[in-house]
C-alpha cells in the first residue's frame, strides 16, 4: 500500500488541494477560485461553507486523479490544511457558520481600533510583538461580531479560522470541538502571548472591560 498525503490551502483568491507521496513528490493538484463580497464600503466578507464546498470539490478531483494513476484513495494517510490567519467567523453548537467570514482586507473596525490605540498601552508590544491594534486583527473582528451580529449573540459558541472550519467538518466535529491551532494565534494580533503560546489573561481582561461605540464586552474564553 502506498503512503499519500493530502493538503489544502484555503486562501483569499482560491483553494488549492494537492496530494504528495512519501518522498514529497506531487502526485496531483486541483484549485478553484473563491469569492469576495463587498456588502458595504470598507467591508470584505467570505463564506466558510463556500470554502468547505470548494475544498471538497477539489478533493474529489484529486481522488479521481490518483485513482486514474492506479492509487487507492485509502492510500491517503493524512489530511492537512492551512488558510487565512487574519480572518474569523462565528459558529453555533453544531459547528456551522452563522456569520460571514471577515478577513484582513476588511476595515469595519477602524473606529474601535482607534479607541484601543488611544489607550496607549504597552502590553500589546510586550506580549504580542504588535505595538498597536490594526483593522486586520481577528481580535477586533470578534469585538465587532459580539456587538453587531445578533445571530452570533444568540447562537454563537466559538470563533474559527477557515482552515480549522474545513478540517472540523471533514472530521464531523461539533461546535464544542472547534479549535484554533496555536500556530495561527499570532494572527489574532491582540489577546495572545506569543512567547508562552497561550491566551494572555491581562490582555483579555483589557479587551473585555473596555467599551467603545464599536464594540462591547466579549466572552473571550468561551468565544475563542
Amino acid at each position: 500500500m502506498s503512503k499519500l498525503y493530502l493538503g489544502f490551502d484555503a486562501g483569499t483568491q482560491s483553494v488549492k488541494v494537492s496530494v504528495y507521496d512519501e518522498n514529497l513528490k506531487s502526485i496531483t493538484s486541483q484549485s478553484l477560485p473563491t469569492i469576495l463580497r463587498y456588502p458595504h464600503a470598507g467591508w470584505v466578507e467570505m463564506d466558510l461553507d463556500e470554502f468547505l464546498d470548494i475544498t471538497v470539490r477539489c478533493i474529489k478531483r484529486c481522488v479521481d486523479d490518483i485513482k486514474a494513476l492506479g492509487y487507492d484513495p485509502k492510500d491517503v494517510r493524512a489530511v492537512m490544511g492551512d488558510g487565512i490567519i487574519c480572518g474569523i467567523a462565528g459558529v453555533n453548537e453544531e459547528g456551522d457558520a452563522i456569520t460571514p467570514y471577515i478577513n484582513y482586507l476588511d476595515t469595519r473596525t477602524d473606529d474601535d481600533v482607534r479607541f484601543i490605540n488611544d489607550m496607549n498601552l504597552d502590553i500589546w508590544v510586550k506580549e504580542t510583538g504588535n505595538p498597536e491594534a490594526c483593522t486586520m486583527f481577528p481580535a477586533m473582528f470578534a469585538r465587532w461580531f459580539l456587538k453587531n451580529n445578533s445571530k452570533f449573540q444568540q447562537q454563537g459558541v466559538k470563533f474559527m479560522h477557515n482552515a480549522p472550519y474545513i478540517l472540523s467538518h471533514l472530521a464531523g466535529l461539533k461546535g464544542k470541538d472547534a479549535f484554533i491551532d496555536w500556530g495561527a494565534m499570532s494572527g489574532w494580533g491582540l489577546g495572545y502571548n506569543v512567547m508562552k503560546k497561550e491566551w494572555s489573561k491581562e490582555q483579555l481582561e483589557i479587551l473585555a472591560s473596555t467599551k467603545s461605540n464599536a464594540a462591547h464586552s466579549p466572552p473571550w474564553e468561551e468565544g475563542a
